[in-house]
């Protein structure tokens, strides 16, 4: 019983000569370490910064992906739909019934637009329709964001000076030219 108070009263110990005052509760630090976000909490305290914006960019990257989705698939579709409806043959390649008989780019895509295509993925495809295909964008966005992101910090924090170093002279010169 002794030591569990001295442990959560605090105790003070020598360290390399130095006196310290630690006070480690061993009710307060035993939950914590056992919900997830205590865990996660602690992890994430011992990565070091580069992985913690690595892990930083690639998650940004993929919510953004993910929430710009509905609308890309809607875009693609468009797209694709112009341009099914204009790879004819010149009219000079086409015969006259040929020419009477393909409608025209304007009058097969009068009737698409974005409302409509929702509608249409919605009712066909349901709700997971319309991210059909993310999967792929987000493992493609993923590694870009990531090295993105660090690398934007990491020169950041040398350009200004946030981690102790300065910018060598070579590249301070350039910068006044």
């Amino acid at each position: 019983r002794e030591r569990e108070r001295e442990r959560e009263v605090g105790r003070s110990t020598m360290s390399s000569g130095k006196l310290e005052e630690t006070t480690t509760s061993t009710s307060s630090t035993s939950s914590s370490s056992r919900t997830p976000s205590g865990r996660l909490r602690q992890t994430l305290q011992t990565i070091h910064p580069v992985f913690k914006e690595l892990l930083a960019g690639g998650t940004a990257g993929a919510c953004a992906k993910s929430v710009v989705a509905p609308l890309e698939r809607v875009k693609i579709i468009i797209q694709t739909t112009q341009l099914q409806h204009t790879t004819t043959p010149s009219p000079s390649l086409r015969t006259q019934a040929q020419v009477a008989s393909v409608p025209t780019a304007t009058a097969a895509t009068a009737n698409i637009n974005t409302n409509n295509i929702l509608r249409n993925i919605l009712r066909t495809e349901g709700t997971f329709g319309l991210w059909k295909g993310n999967g792929a964008s987000v493992l493609r966005v993923i590694p870009y964001a990531a090295l993105h992101f660090s690398a934007y910090e990491r020169f950041r924090t040398w350009l200004l000076g946030l981690d102790g170093t300065s910018m060598p002279e070579a590249f301070r010169v350039l910068g006044k030219t």
